[in-house]
């Protein structure tokens, strides 16, 4: 079947915001480390990576809901917006609250507070960016051309700030200041496409969290558990069985990265168009048309990883591999393939049928297995221990969404309806 027009324009679109945010740290690790030193850049990994677990917090799981929303109606609510825009200010007001009083307490210096204010108004800025309302409409040129800009002017206010060891504090600033400008032009061209306030009330906003919760559970508990992998087999095998398994992992997260732009550039006309079938049977049909072709590339994919794995970490290291490094990769190998498999069952069918609390409990299995397995497969074999846990931990979270759908097409027709609000 043939792709429209606008989901391959999205696909291309997002798979460029991907390459650039892969290529990103490439340009600027090196960069910093050479700068600023590898204590300093230690500071600000866990700066970003607080500001990461922070935005899931405020991004809730409207990434999905308010998408899925403007994609079915083709229209923007501006009840929905404004109860979006009112949640994220009480989350910026809150964790403000926080760091005020953390910094008050620990009584920093002034390059310490220049530093965490200016992390915060990066986390704010990008957290006020209303992509999932560009989705929503297929703009996603927007949110391409809004992540170039930014990471050009980030890339230029730190070859202009950071110069020497102790400029690390200024890396605060050197984040918001083009996400604080990006957001700006975001609003603006939010403006342009109706995106307006309307008076609210508690109840609607505790709807939308209600409605919400499972996909933003599932997010949580996702990335807690990828997040543990290096952490786990750093503490069971050390920094050398570490190193293996994050190479193993930045060579695997770059074809997840690809099936993430894919995902969320089919997403909004998956959600327009599943609506549509009468029967359950031509509502999965409507995933696999949009998706289902990138499972057959994985796989592929998963093929050549699996042959070519010495070659490959070859060039990535630029050193001779060990046996272990190839094992790992080559365990590693179908994770991309799963990962397509459970967009598939799950971002792509489960959440558009209005089963989210479906992918969620999928996901919670498969936290549950990968960190449990992790810590015992981890101490036993250490880096190939870790891969063979996150493998398992895939297939878990495929076969619980895979049931599911196989559940929800058993059931009578008409027993479950999809309701848009």
């Amino acid at each position: 079947m043939k792709l429209n027009k606008i989901v391959v324009n999205n696909i291309l679109q997002m798979g460029f915001i991907q390459m650039i945010n892969y290529l990103f740290p490439l340009i600027t690790v090196p960069y910093l480390l050479r700068t600023i030193g590898l204590s300093n850049y230690g500071i600000i990994s866990v700066e970003i990576s607080i500001v990461q677990i922070l935005l899931i917090f405020s991004d809730y799981g409207f990434t999905f809901t308010a998408t899925q929303r403007i994609a079915v109606n083709d229209k923007i609510d501006g009840k929905l917006v404004s109860v979006i825009y009112t949640y994220k200010a009480i989350m910026a007001l809150f964790i403000a609250f926080i760091m005020v009083g953390t910094l008050f307490i620990l009584d920093l210096n002034k390059e310490m507070i220049v530093f965490h204010i200016g992390f915060y108004f990066f986390f704010l800025s990008q957290s006020l960016i209303p992509s999932w309302l560009f989705r929503g409409i297929n703009k996603v040129s927007y949110v391409s051309i809004l992540t170039v800009v930014s990471k050009l002017l980030t890339l230029l206010l730190m070859f202009l700030l950071i110069v020497k060891k102790s400029d690390y504090f200024l890396l605060g600033v050197v984040y918001a200041v083009p996400t604080m400008l990006t957001c700006i032009v975001a609003q603006i061209l939010g403006r342009k496409h109706g995106l307006n306030f309307k008076r609210i009330n508690r109840n609607s906003i505790i709807t939308e969290i209600s409605e919400g919760k499972d996909i933003f559970i599932s997010n949580i508990v996702g990335v807690l558990y990828t997040s543990l992998n290096v952490i786990v087999v750093s503490f069971f095998g050390g920094s050398y069985a570490a190193g293996i398994y994050a190479t193993c992992e930045k060579l695997i997260g770059l074809v997840n990265s690809i099936t993430n732009a894919v995902s969320q550039a089919v997403y909004p006309t998956v959600c327009k168009y599943i609506v549509k079938q009468e029967s359950k049977i031509e509502q999965i049909k409507v995933s696999i048309k949009y998706f289902g072709w990138w499972n057959i590339c994985t796989f592929i994919g998963g093929i050549l990883i699996l042959i070519l794995a010495p070659l490959l970490l070859k060039i990535i290291t630029g050193t001779q591999v060990t046996n272990t490094q190839v094992l790992t990769l080559r365990i590693m190998s179908f994770i991309p393939f799963l990962i397509s498999l459970g967009h598939l069952f799950g971002i792509q069918t489960l959440i558009p049928l209005k089963k989210s609390k479906s992918v969620r409990n999928a996901v919670t299995v498969g936290g549950v297995i990968n960190i449990t397995l992790g810590m015992l497969l981890s101490w036993m074999f250490n880096a190939p221990g870790t891969a063979t846990a996150i493998l398992l931990c895939e297939v878990a979270v495929v076969l619980n969404e895979y049931f599911s759908i196989v559940s929800y097409v058993k059931q009578k027709e008409g027993g479950v309806k999809i309701v848009v609000d």
